[in-house]
């Protein structure tokens, strides 16, 4: 089964594949005269399955596909929330710039396809780092994991304030190693703990705790690791109070200017 096939099928799976629909128009594509619009504009619905999937191929097997009604449905917003959704937790990237290779999509790409009678606007957009990341827990994982296992970890561990979820490039940028000295560095510097036994309560993580995921091809393995030198922990410990400390002060102004 080709990339495209299965792209297909899954479109099927998640109810955002309407199929081929009658060619009413020819299938002719019209193309804005523009070349750096961020959106492209298409008559007919041929040619707009023709360059989804020609778009897809590009971005590759974790690119996904919506109608605005289907993203609806997806995200249960209505059409009219739609843009606000939009503009707060996507980033549109320029699609004709994507093609020639001058910017990159982010992780988890979205194609976004709207019509209104013959005419389709085709935009791409990728989440933001903080919708992405919360996409993961609802994703398929290697570790066997359900989404009520991981809504468990995170209670056992603290929840969100007491835990850093952190993505491998994130990871490999904040330790300053390459993603190939990743595991070498894990092995030499971090203590990585068995999530079976953490909700089992037969063994405890102490703080800071980074749950490190990595993610390929709609599959997330979720890490639970913690510094393996004393100081460097402390040290960590140090860091993320006076950062909390200064995010509480900085709330505190943003509620009351005069304090």
């Amino acid at each position: 089964m080709n990339s495209k096939e299965r792209r297909r099928q899954k479109r099927r799976a998640d109810g955002t594949d309407h199929g081929k629909a009658p060619n009413s128009s020819g299938g002719t594509t019209q193309w804005n005269q523009a070349t750096n619009l961020p959106t492209a504009f298409i008559f007919g619905v041929e040619g707009v399955e023709d360059y989804v999937n020609k778009l897809a191929d590009l971005l590759g097997p974790d690119c996904g596909v919506h109608t605005t009604e289907s993203f609806c449905q997806s995200e249960a917003c209505s059409p009219t929330e739609i843009k606000t959704l939009l503009k707060r937790d996507w980033v549109v990237h320029n699609i004709q710039r994507v093609e020639r290779g001058e910017e990159k999509a982010g992780l988890l790409p979205l194609i976004m396809v709207e019509g209104a009678g013959p005419f389709y606007t085709i935009s791409l957009y990728s989440p933001t780092d903080v919708v992405r990341k919360e996409c993961y827990a609802h994703m398929p994982n290697t570790n066997g994991l359900s989404y009520d296992d991981l809504v468990q970890l995170s209670r056992i561990l603290g929840g969100p304030e007491r835990v850093f979820l952190v993505e491998e490039q994130e990871f490999c940028d904040t330790v300053g190693c390459s993603p190939e000295q990743m595991e070498e560095h894990l092995t030499e510097h971090w203590v990585e703990h068995d999530i079976r036994a953490v909700l089992a309560g037969r063994e405890f993580v102490p703080e800071p705790i980074v749950v490190l995921v990595s993610y390929r091809n709609w599959l997330v393995t979720w890490r639970l690791i913690t510094q393996r030198d004393a100081c460097a922990r402390q040290q960590c410990i140090e860091i993320n109070e006076l950062s909390r400390l200064y995010r509480s002060e900085s709330e505190k102004t943003k509620r009351d200017p005069s304090s």
